[in-house]
């Protein structure tokens, strides 16, 4: 996969993309996934396809951030800005947030200004569910 980013090789980018996806819980663990460049994380982060929990996969991410910390010398935030970006949060339970929250404080993976649109987005999300009369989808839960 990263020799097909790097060389902008399109076919090559959506057969690995397809082995990808369908190992992607196997793919996670390898030395491999920490070693790729962040353009080719952001490349599977896209994918829809992905078969892993979000929350496994947030795990991976956030793994991945920390190692490529320590290589490139430069704090997690900056490593994985781009990575955050692709992080599908909403699908994670209130509780699955809460926890991902306590964590992030130990390396700030998801910065303030990114959780506080979750703030935003929970309590519209609200809003309108108990407008309409319906539950609330999981999203960021405000305390």
């Amino acid at each position: 996969m990263q020799a097909a980013v790097t060389y902008g090789q399109i076919d090559m980018k959506e057969k690995c993309l397809g082995f990808i996806e369908n190992y992607t819980r196997e793919i996670v663990k390898t030395r491999g996934f920490h070693e790729l460049s962040d353009l080719a994380l952001v490349s599977i982060l896209q994918s829809s396809l992905l078969l892993i929990d979000e929350l496994e996969l947030l795990s991976a991410v956030r793994e991945w951030a920390n190692v490529n910390s320590v290589v490139l010398e430069r704090p997690v935030p900056d490593v994985a800005k781009d990575i955050v970006r692709e992080l599908r949060l909403f699908l994670l339970s209130p509780e699955e947030l809460t926890r991902l929250e306590n964590v992030n404080h130990k390396d700030n993976l998801i910065p303030t200004a990114k959780r506080r649109r979750f703030h935003r987005l929970a309590a519209t999300s609200r809003d309108l569910a108990h407008y309409h009369g319906a539950a609330p989808p999981l999203c960021w839960d405000e305390r």
